[in-house]
């Protein structure tokens, strides 16, 4: 998986599905979040993608943008 696709994978995902009051809402959030981690590790784009969603759920940042993970030429 490429980093664009990578990056479509984790913007699609629900950041924010630990705020849910329903548990299989919790487990497929948990379970899909989980699931990208596996795929970062050991590509440090994917980990630093990851990190950067991260800091947005905490309201640390803004929404991340794939340009910002994509090199320039």
């Amino acid at each position: 998986m490429n980093i664009e696709q990578f990056f479509i994978e984790a913007s699609s995902h629900d950041w924010f599905y630990d705020y849910s009051d329903d548990h299989r809402v919790w487990t497929n959030g948990h379970e899909n979040k989980q699931r990208l981690y596996s795929l970062a590790e050991g590509n440090t784009v994917k980990e630093k993608i990851m990190s950067e969603f991260r800091a947005y759920t905490l309201g640390q940042r803004e929404r991340p943008s794939l340009d910002e993970f994509i090199a320039v030429d």
